[in-house]
């Protein structure tokens, strides 16, 4: 489903991002982070909506020891 690429902020506070290119005029995505804090819990954040040749993108935390375990994409059905 398209062509989509994701990084991760060089500095706390942390964010992750995703673009997304070659959509369907329909197709909708967001990134997804998996965030982790000093005590290894982990949660989900997602981005806002974002159609074809955009960027969405998330923060774990405002605090700067909660980091981006990993980043991906999900896709509106």
């Amino acid at each position: 489903m398209g062509n989509c690429k994701t990084w991760v902020s060089n500095g706390a506070p942390y964010t992750g991002s995703a673009y997304c290119s070659n959509l369907a005029a329909f197709d909708k995505f967001r990134v997804k982070l998996t965030c982790v804090d000093p005590r290894g819990s982990t949660w989900v954040v997602y981005g806002p909506w974002k159609g074809n040749a955009k960027t969405s993108s998330a923060k774990c935390s405002d605090n700067p020891n909660v980091g981006v375990l990993k980043t991906g994409v999900s896709f509106s059905a």
